[in-house]
């Protein structure tokens, strides 16, 4: 299970919490559960400890959410509700 995580200029990886640590705190919340970034452009990241730096700001100002497993939806971050596509 993951989510997409759709910044200004870049997306994301998220995947629940689980036994991730939590020391970077890079952490995104969405359907009341915790999910962290599993950052895959930082050569050697390690969820939960790798820390970005400035970065991090990015990763977290999250625009819109997509799961992969509901085809066709990507949802606004701020509004939960699905974006609509002509």
């Amino acid at each position: 299970e993951y989510l997409m995580l759709y910044s200004p200029g870049h997306i994301t990886i998220a995947v629940p919490q689980g036994d991730f640590p939590l020391e970077n705190k890079l952490k995104f919340e969405w359907d009341k559960k915790t999910y962290v970034i599993a950052e895959t452009t930082v050569p050697d990241f390690e969820i939960g400890k790798t820390s970005v730096g400035e970065a991090s700001v990015g990763l977290t100002t999250v625009q819109y959410v997509q799961n992969p497993k509901r085809t066709n939806v990507i949802y606004d971050a701020g509004t939960f509700l699905p974006l609509e596509f002509f």
